[in-house]
């Protein structure tokens, strides 16, 4: 059994990318060499490629922008770098909340929803990879996620104690299923939105948001947060 270092990346719409293909460098587009992906619509490991009109992914999510793609190429551009190979599970769903919502699709596992689906795709992963004669090693599990839960008033002071019990849940999912305990990896939320939309209320809220992901890994020496710098 070879094994392969895995990337898993959850999220909400800030994962599935709002990055216009055209502004990508030449590296990035095309075939993405040593960089392999798992296509749940398909049941198939792909090699990543960023053609001119989406991802193949199509980042999990049948519903993922035409023309616009996502953190995960910059990252497993990365990975390659340093590793020279990477497998990536990926599963990003637009206007997705952590906290359960009557507005949004939940990644909540009380609420049976995303966290479920997850579940389902990753024991399809990972039966993928076993029958291909793969062991999985998990580098890290990366989060970006938060602006939908600063739309709803209250959802912002429960994400610290749902966020954490969130972070043991996924990793007690998959961390059987790795050589090694997954780091954490989370893309803290930011403050901009649309002009619109992004009221006083709505900026507070997601600042109480970004402090409650900080705050889950104070005692966690395999969690690590990431500055976006406001950027989706």
């Amino acid at each position: 059994m070879a094994v392969k270092n895995v990337v898993v990346r959850l999220g909400q719409s800030n994962e599935n990318g709002k990055a216009t293909l055209a502004a990508l460098p030449a590296s990035l587009r095309g075939a993405q060499a040593n960089t392999f992906v798992f296509n749940y619509e398909n049941n198939a490991l792909e090699t990543l490629n960023c053609d001119g009109v989406g991802t193949n992914l199509p980042n999990n999510n049948t519903s993922h922008t035409a023309d616009q793609t996502g953190p995960i190429l910059q990252a497993s551009a990365e990975a390659v770098a340093d590793l020279g190979e990477i497998y990536l599970f990926t599963m990003g769903k637009d206007a997705a909340s952590l906290c359960q919502s009557s507005l949004f699709q939940s990644w909540n596992a009380e609420s049976l929803d995303l966290y479920v689906e997850f579940a389902t795709r990753w024991n399809a992963f990972k039966a993928l990879m076993l029958a291909a004669g793969h062991t999985i090693n998990i580098l890290y599990i990366s989060w970006y996620q938060g602006e939908s839960d600063s739309f709803v008033e209250g959802n912002d002071l429960a994400y610290y104690g749902i966020f954490k019990r969130f972070v043991k849940d996924i990793r007690s999912i998959v961390s059987p299923d790795s050589v090694s305990g997954p780091r954490w990896v989370t893309y803290l939320c930011h403050q901009y939105i649309a002009a619109a939309l992004a009221t006083s209320q709505f900026i507070n809220r997601s600042l109480n948001v970004a402090a409650a992901q900080r705050r889950v890994g104070w005692d966690d020496p395999e969690y690590r947060v990431v500055e976006t710098n406001n950027l989706s």
